[in-house]
């Protein structure tokens, strides 16, 4: 989920928190993703609610808060009241959401745990069965914000469906503070409001810059993934970024772009002044607009954008969007590069000065990057660059989690794009010429990619026949490379070398290698074919690790990752019996190391232990657990008791259970991460 997180540029998460029960994340989970950065959003309030599970909820988020200063960033009321069975102290309906509500800001403005945590307004008033409620804008002790999810429905343009004064139907004259804490489109082609995925991308870049135009303090997308293809038996409802194989759809590679394209690194980004750019846009549609993003460095961004209608609900299918020319008029002559959202992360066209820039725009937003102005404007004779609207994008986008940040050319004339990135293709021209690169290049012999501890090392050859044979890998079902070329001939012996870094843990793991472009005319001099001739991993050959895909598909090897031995600081042994179990151990240190004991079975064994070996270093401390437990499962415990942290991961201790062995027998699940005090348990069978 982290890399999904951060390929999608995102910080802030909604969510619900119950600390594990009935199968939710532990707390660990949520401060685990509060020191990468993340901040959260929480709803508190279920169907049978009580001013008792109200404050254990809010218990639970002050822990959070305390382990993580600023990682709460709002608590939301009930959700969607209109969806579920919600009682407060036995009182159901808007009643009962209303004083469920005053309770929690109550609770949480007089918290001092969670000073500085916003309020966000409860969701499903003024539906059906439903009257519109108290204004939280005007009437004191309800929330800091409005709050309400508003779905555009049957495969409409968001625009009509975000405008607050449809959305917002408690609030009548004078508007306050809202947000959206939930809104987005579903691919269910089976539900009545389902569109296809080109179409959930387009919409929801436009959402997303429509209820950021009408003010909006905050939009969340639901959802971040589909658990099941959506349709499937199991049921899912299509919302996700990313599909049911965690691969990004059109949405989330949308929002990447956008997010790599706004990002701003400065060092007052949070704080800075807004110097409004004066500029206006001419020829657009009845259903054009624009909005203005500044930037700390005096950049300013302009989103211009159109929302035609893009799908017939009957036929289920897409409508072809009109092409408007469009003019962004500056203030003066500028440097000016322009993006494409469903394009990448590069400009489809820059200018090293012009005072307006002609547009084709169609159904989605364009980003037109205003710099600095410059003295005069060089490049009115090419005032018109062709920009391209229908990107083609790949079925299998590969994941970047450091997407590349643009640069402008300094030419004098526009650099123009004629193909988005993605595609394998690429182009572009200028006063010098031109210059074109096609595809993916053969391998050199040795690509290494990824980031951790874990090391495999794939050697690869490939039969070559109307080009080179690509590929992609993944580990346990993730794919962690993007689309690679062989090039070394697997009948002359060679091999290409594939180093990929990971971190996956003690136990069996499956590495999938996807042939991707099976070729094959009838002969074995005309068959384009794949080979893995070796795998090891962590220097260790791999016994399994050979594969001839001779087809288009996946084939798949395992191995078994064994903790590493302890340099030796810490091995050491507890208790007495003729049963044996190993934990491996490893800290983060920080002003002394982490302490922690060991129970089994609700008994201690031993006292406090001190851990030794840094994680860093991919080594553990053995600790030699000894017990007479008898046949059976067992439960063992590990208790981490002195946690610290300054705000850094380098202020930052934190202990890790890397792998637990029972009588010699490797448990396949005993790895975990205790990033805050307390106890985490294991399961093991005698």
């Amino acid at each position: 989920m982290q890399a999904d997180i951060k390929y999608l540029g995102l910080s802030e998460l909604r969510d619900g928190i119950s600390n594990g029960q009935n199968g939710s994340a532990p707390l660990a989970s949520y401060i685990q993703l509060a020191k990468a950065g993340e901040q959260f959003t929480f709803v508190v309030g279920g169907d049978a609610s009580t001013t008792a599970s109200v404050q254990s909820t809010l218990n639970t988020i002050g822990q959070l808060e305390a382990a993580v200063p600023g990682s709460v960033k709002a608590i939301e009321g009930p959700n969607e009241i209109n969806n579920q069975s919600l009682t407060f102290n036995g009182v159901g309906g808007l009643q009962g959401a209303t004083a469920l509500q005053q309770y929690l800001y109550q609770t949480v403005k007089s918290t001092p745990a969670l000073a500085g945590v916003s309020v966000d307004y409860f969701t499903g008033y003024n539906t059906v069965g439903f009257a519109a409620g108290p204004n939280p804008s005007t009437t004191a002790g309800l929330a800091d914000y409005d709050n309400q999810h508003p779905y555009p429905q049957g495969g409409q343009a968001p625009a009509s469906w975000v405008d607050p004064a449809a959305a917002l139907g408690n609030e009548t004259g004078a508007r306050g503070k809202f947000v959206y804490t939930e809104a987005g489109y579903t691919t269910n082609l089976s539900d009545v409001n389902g569109v296809d995925a080109t179409v959930q991308g387009k919409y929801t870049l436009d959402l997303l810059m429509d209820a950021a135009k009408d003010g909006s303090s905050g939009t969340d997308l639901y959802q971040l993934l589909d658990a099941y293809k959506p349709g499937s038996p199991q049921g899912d409802d299509g919302y996700g970024l990313f599909d049911e194989n965690n691969n990004p759809k059109l949405a989330a590679t949308g929002i990447h772009n956008l997010t790599a394209i706004l990002a701003d690194k400065g060092a007052n980004a949070s704080s800075f002044s807004l110097s409004v750019l004066n500029y206006s846009v001419s020829g657009q549609p009845s259903t054009g607009n624009s909005l203005e993003i500044g930037k700390s460095d005096g950049t300013t961004d302009i989103a211009v954008w159109a929302e035609p209608p893009l799908w017939n609900a009957s036929t289920k299918s897409e409508v072809a969007a009109p092409t408007t020319t469009e003019t962004v008029n500056l203030d003066g002559a500028h440097q000016v590069s322009v993006y494409d959202l469903l394009s990448g992360t590069a400009p489809i066209a820059t200018y090293a000065s012009t005072s307006s820039v002609q547009l084709q725009v169609t159904d989605h937003p364009l980003i037109v990057q205003v710099g600095a102005a410059t003295s005069s404007n060089s490049s009115s004779s090419s005032s018109a660059p062709t920009v391209s609207t229908t990107p083609t994008v790949s079925t299998t986008p590969t994941v970047s989690t450091t997407p590349a940040v643009p640069t402008t050319p300094n030419v004098s004339t526009p650099t123009v794009s004629t193909t988005p990135s993605g595609s394998g293709m690429s182009s572009s021209s200028s006063t010098g010429g031109s210059t074109a690169t096609t595809g993916s290049t053969p391998s050199s012999g040795s690509t290494t990619t990824g980031s951790g501890l874990d090391k495999l090392v794939l050697s690869i050859s490939e039969d070559a026949y109307q080009g080179n044979a690509q590929y992609a890998v993944s580990v346990d079902g993730k794919q962690v490379t993007g689309t690679l070329t062989a090039g070394a001939a697997h009948a002359a012996g060679a091999d290409d070398t594939l180093t990929i870094y990971g971190n996956w843990g003690a136990g069996s793991h499956a590495v999938g290698v996807n042939f991707l472009n099976d070729a094959y005319a009838g002969t074995p001099s005309t068959d384009r074919n794949l080979y893995v001739d070796g795998a090891t991993f962590d220097g260790a050959s791999v016994h399994a690790g050979t594969l001839a895909l001779l087809s288009g598909g996946m084939q798949s090897f395992n191995y078994t990752d064994v903790t590493p031995v302890s340099d030796g600081g810490q091995n050491q042994s507890i208790g007495s019996g003729k049963d044996q179990l190993q934990l491996a151990i490893g800290e983060d240190a920080y002003k002394g190391d982490a302490q922690y004991t060991v129970s089994v079975d609700g008994h201690q064994v031993g006292g406090t232990l001190t851990a030794g070996a840094a994680q860093g270093s991919k080594k553990s401390d053995l600790l030699d657990v000894y017990g007479n437990w008898g046949a059976g499962t067992h439960q063992v415990a590990v208790n981490f008791l002195n946690d610290a942290y300054a705000g850094t991961p380098s202020t930052d201790r934190n202990l890790y259970v890397n792998g637990i062995t029972y009588d010699g027998s490797v448990n396949a699940t005993s790895t975990t991460a205790l990033l805050s005090s307390g106890s985490h348990s294991f399961s093991f069978h005698s």
